[in-house]
């Protein structure tokens, strides 16, 4: 539901604010409250007894809102008021209903990248005293502002924002280490011991206030995006795929059909504490030479077996059909120095010419945080998924963005390559709960086989590349974590998301930067071949979106996903224009390159 405020608009949507905006200036991303477990776990709410008035420039909510789960029962009285004086306040009270530990209670507000980042920031802390900064450019490992009472900053007219937070101690974190897009302020600092229990009957009182003072930045009123391609060429990188994490009698079927679409290399975890490792490797061994691509090892050791790595080194030792090892180290989060050192010490004389890297198999914050030592090794890695802290279809492609972003952060940092791996849609597992159980599956996303994870494969491609990643992988073969669904008497059922990178992996292309005038609707990925260009245009949206002024002359465009033909509007001279259903993906082909 669209809103107002004066002359600020916004969208309230399942209870909280997202995209404040005023003119062409995006204010804040999100405004929301949160209530996560002992084990970040983030806990769904129930909105009851909702009532929502407004006007042309006021608006008056209010509404209930219950968070259960496992001994977790919180409620909160919730009511924003925006008047016509360009002003928000969001104020909540939480009475829990058991007895409970939490992580957090409370507010979170998101700050937008591409108006904030390297802009001035004002802090007002607890105290009273002011603090001049700027949001990071960087990717910050450690929260860049703390104490916060209030922040206030300037648009790109000069235009004033001033938030003020009451109930709570907040402060700000770099959001994109988890490759969320944005810049998080949020509600009791880590600093402070946690979990925390909250008590029966225990009360909870937070507010938030948002200011807006200035003048407006006129808005241009297109009804359509318009792309523009650069003439900067990159080469793509290394792309592979995982291993599946379920597997039975007609896996290496599906391999073989799968040997087709051109990956780099095939992953498999190998975790030497397990007794069948040494059957796996061998395993993986010939599940590579069925998709006719090397592997890549993710090499899982800590300091108790290291003695098996005498062992590990035999069994691959002059093999040709390894791309890359990743160390790992198991049950931390990013490898130790001195582990890191001694298998390096012992493998590198015995694997010249395997690539060998390190990192952390979860997210870039931990990469990010450490003081990794990287003299002896070939490239840094890291996992990514976009799904780390919101769920929904919005912000899942609007995390896409920020992937690119590790990407620069790490190179600045480490100087070394960076390899992905692996980029799964959902988090494969909760790095931050005790008692971890190692055997359980991966969890799995029902939009994995949707239209949307094709578009949001294609903005991480996008992302990625155009950012300088040397190495990616994606996914899982087969399964619901997968490429598609594989029944011995049906065939393969490829998910949209195959089609996207059986694209970008064909016919070795380069990459041609290209930039939308609106790109949280639109994503674009252009591949240029001796003979031909291809233009690959993603709707990010539930709602129709179009596109003009693509490229001039004659093209033929098709539905990527369905492989139909399209007739578009100026296919045959002038500026193509297009129109894209949710989540569509059109490929568009020119065969007369003298026209770019």
């Amino acid at each position: 539901m669209k809103l107002t405020a004066g002359e600020l608009s916004l969208h309230y949507e399942n209870g909280f604010l997202r995209w404040i905006t005023t003119g062409e200036n995006e204010v804040l991303r999100m405004v929301y409250f949160a209530v996560r477990d002992k084990e970040w776990n983030t806990v769904p709410g129930k909105i009851l007894n909702q009532k929502i008035e407004r006007t042309k420039k006021n608006f008056s909510i209010s509404y209930e809102m219950l968070f259960e789960k496992d001994d977790i029962s919180l409620q909160w009285d919730a009511t924003i008021k925006g008047s016509s004086d360009n002003r928000i306040v969001f104020d909540i009270k939480g009475k829990a209903l058991s007895t409970f530990k939490k992580n957090r209670t409370g507010f979170c507000v998101l700050h937008p990248i591409k108006e904030c980042e390297g802009n001035n920031i004002l802090i007002q802390h607890k105290n009273g005293t002011l603090e001049e900064n700027i949001f990071p450019i960087s990717i910050s490992p450690q929260q860049p502002f703390k104490n916060i009472e209030a922040m206030q900053w300037c648009l790109d007219d000069n235009s004033k924002i001033t938030v003020t937070f009451e109930g709570d101690i907040f402060e700000t974190e770099d959001h994109r280490n988890w490759t969320d897009n944005n810049y998080k302020t949020y509600c009791t600092p880590l600093e402070i011991p946690f979990p925390v229990t909250i008590n029966k009957g225990d009360e909870i009182h937070q507010s938030i206030s948002i200011k807006f003072d200035g003048l407006i930045a006129k808005k241009e009123n297109k009804n359509y995006v318009e792309i523009f391609v650069e003439d900067d060429k990159l080469p793509i990188p290394a792309i592979g795929v995982g291993r599946a994490s379920e597997r039975d009698e007609t896996y290496h079927e599906a391999l073989k059909i799968l040997s087709s679409a051109g990956f780099s290399h095939y992953r498999v975890d190998l975790k030497l504490r397990k007794p069948d490792w040494q059957q796996t490797i061998k395993n993986c061994f010939e599940e590579a030479e069925l998709m006719k691509t090397k592997l890549e090892i993710a090499l899982f050791v800590n300091a108790g077996i290291i003695n098996k790595i005498p062992a590990f080194i035999n069994l691959i030792k002059g093999r040709k059909d390894i791309q890359q090892i990743i160390l790992l180290e198991e049950d931390k989060k990013c490898i130790a120095d001195n582990l890191l050192n001694e298998l390096l010490n012992r493998l590198r004389p015995q694997l010249p010419g395997i690539l060998i890297g390190a990192g952390t198999d979860i997210y870039f914050a931990e990469l990010n945080r450490s003081h990794l030592d990287t003299t002896g090794i070939d490239f840094v890695s890291y996992s990514i998924n976009p799904q780390v802290h919101a769920f929904d279809d919005d912000s899942i492609m609007e995390n896409a963005s920020a992937q690119g972003a590790t990407v620069l952060s790490a190179k600045q940092k480490f100087n070394k390559a960076v390899h992905i791996s692996p980029i799964t849609l959902r988090k494969r597992y909760n790095a931050e709960a005790a008692g971890l159980d190692s055997t359980a599956l991966p969890l799995a996303d029902k939009r994995q086989s949707a239209g949307i994870n094709a578009v949001w494969a294609l903005a991480s491609l996008k992302s990625l590349i155009e950012n300088g990643a040397s190495s990616i992988t994606y996914f899982e073969t087969i399964g619901k974590r997968g490429l598609g669904i594989y029944d011995s008497l049906k065939g393969m059922n490829i998910f949209p998301v195959t089609r996207v990178l059986n694209v970008v992996l064909a016919g070795q292309p380069l990459l041609l930067k290209s930039r939308c005038s609106n790109p949280s609707v639109i994503v674009s990925l252009v591949l240029v071949y001796d003979n031909r260009l291809e233009i690959l245009i993603g709707n990010k949206t539930k709602k129709i979106q179009k596109v003009q002024r693509v490229i001039t002359g004659k093209v033929k465009a098709a539905d990527l996903i369905t492989g139909h033909a399209i007739n578009i509007e100026g296919a045959d001279g002038g500026a193509i224009g297009i129109e894209l259903r949710a989540y569509q993906i059109i490929i568009l082909t020119q065969l007369n390159l003298q026209s770019l």
